[in-house]
């Protein structure tokens, strides 16, 4: 299940522990992706935070879903303890030609914000959609996003690709330099750079045989 986050923010109810003092309680308001004019959920993020352990618990459904909703509240929950805005994740609806600015308009209003979130939407999601032709959309929709994958793919190749020739060059222009200092020294095979020192034989003493 894929949800949207709307927003976050701070109620202040007594404290348990000390009814004379007030304390902080994080709120999130999220909804399911394509069904926001349905049901907004809002719950105290720190329920939706204490989770039962996944191991051991993997064939549970509802540990398994409880997992999938922390881990997509967690993120935009943590930026907005730090004071950032919530995070965009994906390219914005905007950026895509596949939609027309009114299409684009309804599918907004479901709570979908980027393409990526509109290719990956469940088919009966795609059939509640205000508009026509939705799952053909959809189809251009992963094609396009495919085909910026492949673009990114091959960009990166091709910085990777300059940047192996930059270091050849820096190594190439390093053997230049080596090679003139060599020259300089006179010694083209840069041995007199490094000079050896030979070590002179110590002769031999023949010791005097005792009487």
């Amino acid at each position: 299940m894929t949800i949207r986050v709307h927003k976050f923010w701070t109620t202040f109810a007594p404290d348990p522990k000390d009814p004379e003092k007030l304390r902080g309680v994080d709120m999130v308001a999220y909804h399911s992706i394509g069904q926001a004019q349905y049901s907004v959920q809002i719950e105290a993020v720190s329920r939706l935070s204490k989770l039962i352990p996944l191991e051991g618990n993997e064939d549970n459904i509802a540990v398994v879903m409880a997992h999938d909703r922390w881990n997509q509240i967690k993120g935009p929950y943590d930026a907005f303890k730090h004071g950032n805005e919530l995070p965009e994740d994906g390219t914005p609806l905007a950026a895509w030609s596949g939609l027309t600015p009114e299409q684009a308009d309804e599918v907004r209003r479901q709570g979908i914000r980027t393409v990526e979130e509109f290719a990956e939407l469940p088919e009966n999601v795609v059939n509640r959609l205000p508009m026509q032709h939705g799952k053909k959309h959809q189809a251009i929709a992963k094609t396009w996003l495919a085909t910026l994958k492949d673009q990114a793919q091959a960009d990166q190749m091709e910085e990777m690709k300059a940047q192996a020739q930059a270091q050849e060059q820096e190594l190439a222009e390093l053997r230049e330099t080596l090679a003139r200092m060599q020259q300089a020294a006179g010694d083209p095979t840069g041995e007199a750079i490094h000079p050896v020192e030979e070590e002179t034989p110590k002769k031999a003493t023949r010791k005097k045989k005792a009487a």
